[in-house]
């Protein structure tokens, strides 16, 4: 009803209800006051309709949508069965009145506050840390807690999970150089996409502690430089913000602090003609006398091409070594039009494929930069600059070229090994060590266990797999336990080689969902060539360790059984990380067959360093004792994503001489030239004999803790070696009678 005041809609819908109780379709339609639009929700099965202009409106059987017909009968529309109207601060829901308040606190947006703010800056605050350039200072600057490394931290999280990571947090053949932003893949099932983000954060606490209004500019700046020195385009640039500060109260100064950050963002914003999109702030950044730092951190998101991506380590000596240093103020102001010159000088640096490897420059300096991109592949350096080089030009961006190149300042080239600054010689070793050692012993990145007395395992059979019955369609049955992660990317890998998948989600709310569960997984194992079981963290690995779930279902009487005759009709088994944990517990490994076992059984235990892992490690394939492996090359290396907390491998001296007999070993933990020992960087978890995965006696079952699934075209581009491991295409040729 859109007429009238709200007493007058109120009756007026009143008295259509009377009518509609007491009289027919037909009656009501003469008894409604003509001349008015009326829709209403209507409470009775009995209402099909009014007319009113010749339009007939209807109620479909659920009460829910409206559909409009001409007097032919023909629907012309459909829409949501609410009607809301505002008018005058009142909001109408079908006609009954949901809200009523005056439009003058509407538009106020709630309760106006007014507050005076001072704005200030610290002189006494030199916040780029312009450092004498002497060896102590210089180590001093790598082992700084804003500096130095961070891998034993990040590596707690997983970093390949979904196979979309375009670069890993740190790349390079020794997997050193830490990245700057966060590129993936857009998710698409296939993995079939060159479309992908970034995700670039700049934040720098100096620099807000000296003035907010300078430090959230730089914060803005720095995630841009981020962005452009990867590849992104300055164009496809939005940003959101998060604010963090102490509680305000009246304090003029403190809120002076937030003005101060919002304008040095609205400032670059208005510059760049890039908005920000959405964000978060919070004022309550205090806890009795304890404040946090004013913060301002800007994340800088935008699409780009995976093909136009730049890894960040130094790719190979003899290169030429730039750095794009922007203007600032004495007063320590970016100069904006200077950072957009940088920013389109490095874009079309970029676009060109002219840029082999970038950094931005952040704490420590220009030459915290260049050993951060040497790491990774122990590449040296020698430069010779009249830059202070332990001076932080905020958002200044360092590039490798095979060529020389204008509007950039050349500091030097890059060298086989160790460093040479302003003639100054230093070693890598004390420059990584420098680096290195600062959060080592609260977050350690290697294990320290005692060694144990490892060689490279080789076995080559004789051995021509092939199923005793072929088919054109191979079925892989792939199953979804509480806490799988990883099924679509495993779906993924095998549907590449032509299989045909089905997934098998195991409910678990009630007793019936389990009983239920296990019918239904028995009759898909009784139709299909393999079993995968993909990794995850069944049942969050609680409790008493890992894939217990899972083994339980395993052996469950009636599946038990279903897995038999699976393996007696030539089936297959795979599983990866959680998945082989099952088969490890359940005993489909090292055994073949679900079985009760023993204290002296192998198990996949805590990894030595006592946390997850997440890296890409060396294998080596040491047999080709399985249908997995049959055209594998022994002592082949590849690199493996891997993410898991229980990977160490564990088994008893006879029972390793057992596997080794047997050609059990599928593949070793080694180093990046396939060389196998008993290195915490190479055996990452401490697993006996640097074992990585098994298969049973016959080959038909294979169990490894490394992730072959998660590679996809376009991903890892800052890891090296061999990331393509194909046990899918192994495991369905075996039954394919083309191959």
């Amino acid at each position: 009803i859109q007429s009238g005041s709200k007493r007058e809609k109120e009756r007026e819908t009143e008295d259509i209800e009377e009518i509609l109780k007491e009289h027919t379709v037909e009656e009501a339609e003469q008894e409604i006051p003509a001349g008015r639009t009326i829709r209403v929700l209507l409470k009775t099965d009995q209402f099909q309709g009014i007319i009113h202009k010749n339009v007939k409106l209807e109620v479909d059987a659920d009460m829910e949508i409206f559909l409009y017909s001409d007097e032919n009968g023909q629907v012309l529309t459909k829409e949501p069965s609410f009607d809301l109207e505002w008018k005058e601060g009142i909001l109408f829901l079908n006609g009954e009145v949901v809200v009523d308040i005056a439009r003058s606190f509407v538009d106020s947006a709630g309760a106006r506050q007014k507050t005076n703010v001072v704005v200030s800056y610290h002189k006494d605050i030199d916040p780029f840390n312009r450092l004498e350039l002497t060896k102590e200072n210089i180590l001093k600057t790598l082992g700084d807690k804003n500096v130095a490394c961070q891998k034993g931290l990040v590596e707690m999280f997983d970093a390949s999970i979904g196979s979309l990571s375009v670069m890993m947090p740190f790349g390079g053949k020794y997997q050193m150089t830490p990245t700057q932003v966060s590129v993936a893949k857009i998710p698409v099932m296939d993995g079939k996409t060159n479309t992908c983000s970034i995700l670039a954060y700049g934040f720098d606490p100096y620099l807000m502690e000296y003035s907010c209004y300078a430090g959230s500019m730089y914060s803005v700046l720095s995630s841009m430089a981020k962005t452009i020195a990867c590849g992104g385009k300055l164009n496809n640039i939005y940003f959101s913000f998060q604010e963090y500060f102490e509680r305000l109260n009246k304090d003029e100064v403190k809120w002076g602090k937030v003005v101060e950050a919002l304008l040095g963002t609205i400032k670059v914003q208005d510059h760049f003609n890039r908005c920000a999109i959405g964000g978060k702030d919070s004022m309550s950044g205090t806890f009795n006398d304890l404040n946090v730092c004013p913060t301002l951190i800007s994340f800088a998101c935008s699409k780009a091409n995976v093909l136009d991506i730049i890894t960040p380590e130094l790719k190979a000596e003899d290169h030429y070594l730039y750095a794009f240093i922007p203007e600032r103020s004495k007063d320590g102001l970016p100069d904006l039009d200077s950072y957009e010159k940088m920013f389109k000088d490095v874009e079309a640096l970029t676009s060109d494929h002219l840029v082999l490897s970038s950094y931005v420059v952040e704490n420590g300096g220009i030459l915290a930069a260049l050993f951060k991109m040497s790491f990774g592949n122990r590449i040296g350096f020698e430069v010779n600059s009249d830059l202070n080089l332990l001076e932080n030009y905020a958002g200044a961006i360092i590039v490798e070229t095979d060529r020389k190149i204008d509007n950039a300042i050349l500091l030097g080239k890059t060298v086989t090994k160790d460093y040479v600054i302003n003639g100054l010689k230093m070693s890598y070793e004390e420059c990584f060590s420098a680096w290195f050692k600062t959060f080592n012993d609260l977050y350690p990145i290697y294990h320290t266990n005692s060694k144990q007395d490892i060689e490279a395992y080789r076995y080559v059979g004789n051995n021509s797999f092939k199923a005793k019955e072929l088919t054109d369609e191979v079925k892989v049955l792939v199953t979804v336990f509480p806490g799988t992660n990883c099924e679509y990317d495993t779906i993924r890998a095998f549907e590449k080689e032509g299989a045909k998948c089905t997934t098998f989600v195991f409910r678990n709310n009630d007793e019936k969902d389990v009983e239920e569960s296990i019918d239904e997984l028995v009759s898909c194992l009784d139709s299909t060539n393999i079993l995968a079981i993909p990794g995850g963290f069944s049942s969050g690995d609680e409790p008493d360790g890992s894939a217990k779930f899972i083994v339980n279902v395993l052996q469950n009487e009636k599946v038990k059984k279903a897995i038999e005759r699976l393996r007696a009709r030539d089936g297959l088994i795979l599983g990866i990380c959680n998945g082989f944990q099952a088969l490890i517990k359940s005993g489909l490994l090292p055994y073949g067959e679900v079985r009760t076992l023993g204290k002296d059984d192998a198990t996949l235990y805590r990894n030595d360093i006592n946390r997850h892992i997440s890296c890409i490690a060396n294998t080596r394939c040491t047999s080709n004792n399985s249908p997995w492996l049959a055209s594998n090359d022994v002592d082949k290396t590849y690199a493996i994503a891997i993410s898991h907390g229980e990977g160490k491998f564990i088994c008893s001296k006879e029972q390793l001489e057992q596997l080794k007999a047997n050609g059990q070993i599928a593949f070793q933990y080694c180093d990046i030239d396939g060389n196998v020992n008993d290195d915490e960087v190479n055996n990452i978890n401490g697993s006996t004999y640097a074992i990585e995965g098994i298969v049973s006696k016959d080959g038909h079952v294979l169990g490894k803790m490394g992730h072959s699934e998660r590679y996809v075209d376009g991903v890892f581009k800052n890891i090296y070696g061999n990331k393509q491991q194909n046990i899918f295409r192994n495991g369905v040729n075996y039954f394919r009678k083309d191959k």
